[in-house]
């Protein structure tokens, strides 16, 4: 940093007398001039005197004349300092006394050192100005009005007895007493010198040399750029004359100043103007094909201005070729470039060369250049960057890692548990499947996929199984229990049964099963009941009929599919079928969801409706064909209508079809030969009891396989049901 400086030293005595006496002046001060200095980079900058300058005056040597009393007497005197500078960053005022002690002794001599002939410095400090005191010897100090937390007012004429004062610091330790910003003309600073005597004190002179220092820091006007009027030329030039202008402005003379392009002298230069400095040369001759630095020297100011991209000298065409880098997983590039040889192009000088790139996982990067000469352009792809979400269940307090990153790129993740269980592993919940570094510590670092991924912390908890774990219930014949082994939520489903009829055909077709599916949340040691429907016996509300046809000797049998539904068991309740629960009020307080079981068909012709579904189909094939349940009627809550038998004059029995189970069940057919078939039961879906994302789907439309991995149209045969953990 580039500083001038300027000193002034004034005594200020104390004249200690016993009698009363006006303040006196005398006029013996001493102006010394410190040269300019840089005490970080000596070689940076010489500043000289006549361009900036900084002058300081204070108004005299200053005299206080104190006649001491046994309480102590205080005394006070204004001393005005007066600071002028053109520099344009302003001065500091600084004020010391000039020694390395601030106690003032008799007629100045140091060897006065007792109570009786010293003074000694206040307590007070600059950030801690205090009264000054005698208690124990006699004291005095000084005071800026209204800085920092000297007092805002000073009164010489009439002193207080309260007014603050400081110690003034030793020589080394300036003190601070005044900034102005800008060119400065007699700009005054007030200080006031106090003293509080008693009458133990020697009479005669105490004399302390204060002195100012008032600085300028020039070092900001000592550094800058420089402009090139024209700066692109073609080889084999013309002698040309170029405008250099630079940062500085002065209104004084800097003295000589010299200019060079690449290195060579700009000669015939002559300064055009100084606000801003800026000179007119000739550019060297001979410069090569390339980039040339500029740079104007001002010797008086120990500084260069420097312009690196200066001017150009070219060829009249160029070679652009392309390269490209693709970025690491960890952010960094590889060392070489990918060369894009396709992309090389032959410009005119002063054209532009573009290129852009695009690369599959990376992001497309687009640049344009002026080339100089044959250049390579080069471009950096950034990998594509996805969302990291992380959750965590009640056992985890909270987690860290969660933000955006570029894929492959290994992200630090951890979470803080509530210590209730051991940490269990970390688990992936959505998106392109990858992996961690060790899934089951607490901390951890996850492999971001190449798309959004949301990942799990799992803080301990009571489950054996991994989402995705699945139960499957076939048909048994009676109720299955199923005991929920961890908090979590579940995907219940369920096919009805398809109907039945043993004499058929070709015309007569059994409906088939429908299906309905929803997720709820279940807690641990919960208890489903799981009620698979019959294909052949019409268990669970496809009602059944088996009679003896003697002049053909077979049996024939009629059945209703049954419909299959999942409830929660409450208060070990002994409902088992949906017909157990009597009716609708009673079942909407345990029955998650219900699948529809087929009509049958009929004895020869007729085809059965398909289960449900909100509601199940329509039998057909005849004119009194059964009707499907719905959500608030059928034949009878959770049971189809059993077919009925009559006698003809052929000697056979003949029957009616049967309807299928279900929320509500279908209605059979007709009491006659071709009445048509049974209609399907209905299906449900209890969302007041938590079920979530439900769906129920009729038989006769296409419905998911078992697997979950393909569809089917309707459900054959039994019924069935199944239960899946979707996440703990």
């Amino acid at each position: 940093m580039s500083k001038q400086t300027f000193r002034l030293r004034n005594n200020f005595i104390l004249n200690i007398l016993f009698s009363c006496s006006s303040v006196s002046l005398a006029l013996f001060g001493l102006l010394t001039f410190i040269p300019p200095y840089n005490p970080e980079k000596q070689a940076e900058a010489v500043i000289d005197p006549d361009l900036y300058t900084i002058s300081v005056n204070a108004i005299s040597d200053i005299s206080l004349q104190v006649n001491p009393s046994a309480a102590g007497t205080v005394a006070m005197v204004e001393d005005v300092i007066t600071s002028s500078t053109n520099s344009p960053s302003g001065y500091k005022l600084y004020v010391s006394v000039d020694g390395d002690h601030n106690d003032i002794y008799l007629n100045g001599d140091s060897n006065n050192d007792v109570a009786s002939k010293k003074i000694a410095a206040t307590s007070g400090t600059f950030d801690s100005p205090a009264a000054l005191t005698s208690d124990s010897s006699s004291s005095w100090g000084y005071a800026v009005p209204g800085l920092n937390n000297f007092d805002p007012i000073y009164d010489a004429t009439s002193p207080s007895s309260s007014a603050k004062f400081a110690a003034l610091p030793v020589i080394g330790e300036e003190q601070l007493i005044h900034e102005h910003e800008g060119v400065a003309t007699d700009d005054t600073t007030s200080v006031y010198y106090g003293a509080k005597v008693d009458s133990n004190i020697a009479a005669g002179h105490y004399i302390a040399n204060v002195v100012y220092t008032s600085m300028t820091d020039i070092s900001s006007i000592t550094n800058g750029e420089l402009t090139v009027s024209s700066n692109d030329f073609m080889e084999n030039y013309d002698p040309v004359t170029i405008t250099i202008t630079t940062s500085l402005s002065t209104s004084r003379e800097i003295g000589t100043v010299t200019a060079t392009v690449g290195g060579a002298i700009c000669d015939n230069l002559n300064i055009i103007g100084y606000d801003p400095l800026a000179v007119t040369c000739t550019l060297p001759a001979g410069l090569s094909n390339a980039r040339h630095g500029v740079t104007l020297n001002i010797p008086r100011l120990g500084k260069s201005y420097e312009n690196e991209a200066g001017i150009t000298v070219a060829a009249t065409t160029h070679t652009c070729t392309k390269q490209y880098r693709l970025q690491n997983a960890d952010g960094t590039y590889p060392d070489e470039y990918i060369q894009d040889p396709d992309q090389t192009e032959t410009i005119t000088h002063g054209e532009t060369c573009s290129y852009t790139k695009s690369v599959e996982d990376y992001q497309e990067q687009t640049t344009t250049i002026t080339p100089y000469e044959d250049t390579a352009v080069s471009l950096d792809l950034p990998r594509n960057t996805y969302e990291l979400t992380i959750t965590h269940n009640a056992f985890i307090v909270s987690t860290s890692g969660a933000g955006t990153y570029r894929w492959g790129q290994e992200v630090p993740v951890s979470a803080i548990s509530t210590g209730e269980l051991p940490f269990r592993k970390w688990k992936q919940k959505a998106g392109t499947a990858s992996t961690f570094t060790d899934e089951t510590q607490i901390e951890t670092s996850f492999i971001m996929p190449k798309s959004d991924a949301t990942i799990f912390a799992d803080g301990g908890s009571y489950c054996d199984y991994e989402p995705g774990e699945s139960w499957e219930f076939e048909y048994t014949g009676a109720p299955e229990e199923f005991v929920v082994p961890c908090n979590g939520t579940y995907k219940l489903e369920t096919w009805g049964a398809e109907g039945y009829c043993s004499v058929s055909s070709s015309s007569s077709a059994a409906g088939k099963g429908g299906y309905s599916a929803g997720n709820v949340p279940l807690q641990t040691g919960a208890v489903l009941k799981v009620v698979v429907g019959g294909y052949n016996n019409g268990y669970n509300g496809g009602t059944y009929a088996s009679m003896y046809d003697g002049p053909n000797g077979w049996y024939v049998t009629y059945s209703g599919g049954g419909a299959t539904h999942i409830a929660l068991k409450k208060d070990n309740d002994t409902y088992t079928t949906l017909p157990s629960y009597n009716n609708p009020t009673t079942a909407v307080n345990y029955v998650y969801l219900v699948a529809g079981g087929g009509g049958s068909s009929a004895y020869w012709t007729g085809t059965g409706g398909a289960g449900g579904g909100a509601s199940g189909a329509n039998g057909g094939g005849g004119s009194e064909s059964g009707r499907g349940g719905t959500q608030t009627s059928g034949y009878a809550f959770g049971r189809g209508q059993p077919p009925i038998s009559w006698d003809k004059d052929d000697g056979h029995p003949h029957y009616s079809a049967a309807g299928g189970g279900g929320w509500y069940g279908g209605t059979g057919s007709g009491k006659w030969d071709g009445a048509g078939g049974g209609g399907g039961g209905s299906g449900y879906l209890n969302v007041d009891l938590g079920l979530l994302d439900s769906e129920s789907i009729t038989g006769n439309t296409l419905i998911p396989t078992y697997d979950g991995t393909d569809t089917m149209t309707g459900n054959t045969g039994a019924g069935h049901a199944k239960i899946t953990l979707l996440e703990d």
